[in-house]
């Protein structure tokens, strides 16, 4: 840095004073235009208060990018403590610099994949649901390439392997719950980014990402059972997009559906077979029921006559009582065994004309199908 040298004495010892330049050796004074003339190579040496008038711009550039290059060869070799410390302070000088708020917090939450603390990984998950957010609401055109890799990141996330606290399914439930959350997080950022691009391939991949987010929420195994309606809106939202915009993505979509209603049908057939049987069963048995109600009326008539046959047992001894036991035993028996309930007849042919419902339905939506792939 150049400083002011005293062409008199050579000090260095000059402050300005009432709009002079003034030696403190020697006591010469310079105007501004003389004064600029001593500038030499060095340390200038400030005394008293300097006023500065505007703004001062400190140039972070150098800096900012060797804090870029820092982190990404800590991201490189998954070094997540470096890479975490690294994006935190380029965020710090570039607070909209999505790459550095993304990987700040994607760092954190994946280095907490190889701690115990298991309520620790859960809340690193919510931080970065929260950073997500952040990501939609400072998208530029300029940022489309990086949400490819966001999407792909995400996906390894997800798919990656954690150590349990404890190997118990409640905490594995949670965890997984916690990472439908991310995905679900990104799906709807990704339907808000959307909206904002206008080129068509670019707004097309967006909308398949969301989709691919959902429906991998979708396959887990306790979504089941703790379904999300706010996914099931997300994904019909990115569908009908690629639906009404998306003429191959509608052709194969069509196929698709064409292909599940042509299975649903053949298991409703098979069910409608199953059940015909069975009633053609139960009318084989129907033969039966008018035995069924005079060994009914048989079996009560013996059983009654047990009583007055004690009493008879008295005088002509125990045979005809004996006898009768036995007679009631035998046609119990017989009545169980070829007899069936008219409410499982009539239950039966009831499932036959529901099915029979369900299958004119089925052919209907298969013929409109079939009839729309035609037109194409």
């Amino acid at each position: 840095m150049k400083r002011l040298t005293c062409e008199m004495c050579g000090s260095n010892d000059i402050i300005k004073q009432d709009g002079f330049f003034v030696c403190q050796a020697c006591g010469l004074k310079y105007t501004l235009e003389e004064a600029k003339k001593l500038m030499v190579e060095g340390v200038v040496e400030v005394q008293g208060t300097v006023a500065v008038q505007g703004t001062v711009n400190i140039d972070t550039t150098k800096t900012d990018t060797n804090y870029l290059t820092n982190a990404r060869r800590a991201l490189q070799k998954e070094d997540w403590t470096e890479a975490e410390k690294y994006y935190n302070l380029l965020e710090q000088n570039e607070p909209s610099n999505i790459e550095a708020v993304f990987f700040s917090s994607y760092a954190n939450v994946r280095y907490s994949m190889v701690e115990s603390d298991h309520y620790k990984r859960l809340h690193s998950m919510t931080v970065f649901c929260n950073s997500i957010s952040i990501i939609d609401d400072n998208y530029t055109d300029n940022s489309f390439e990086f949400i490819r890799t966001i999407d792909s990141k995400i996906n390894d996330l997800c798919a990656s392997e954690y150590v349990y606290l404890q190997i118990d399914k409640p905490k594995h439930n949670e965890i997984t719950e916690a990472l439908n959350r991310i995905r679900y997080t990104w799906a709807e950022a990704l339907l808000n980014i959307a909206e904002k691009i206008k080129d068509f391939n670019s707004k097309r991949v967006i909308y398949e990402f969301a989709k691919d987010q959902c429906l991998k929420i979708k396959g887990t195994k306790t979504y089941p059972y703790r379904g999300d309606p706010k996914v099931e809106k997300a994904l019909d939202i990115a569908h009908d997009w690629l639906y009404n915009n998306c003429e191959d993505f509608k052709i194969e979509t069509d196929k698709s559906n064409m292909q599940k209603v042509k299975e649903e049908i053949d298991l409703k057939r098979q069910a409608l077979d199953r059940m015909n049987y069975t009633i053609k069963k139960y009318k084989a048995q129907m033969g039966y029921v008018t035995a069924k109600k005079v060994l009914t009326a048989t079996t009560v008539i013996l059983g009654v006559s047990i009583i007055p046959g004690m009493v008879i047992s008295l005088l002509l001894g125990f045979c005809l009582t004996l006898s009768a036991m036995v007679t009631c035993s035998i046609t119990a028996f017989i009545v169980s065994k070829i007899t069936i309930s008219l409410d499982d007849y009539y239950k039966a042919a009831n499932s036959i004309q529901q099915l029979n419902q369900e299958l004119l339905k089925l052919q209907e939506k298969y013929n409109s199908l079939s009839a729309n792939q035609a037109q194409k």
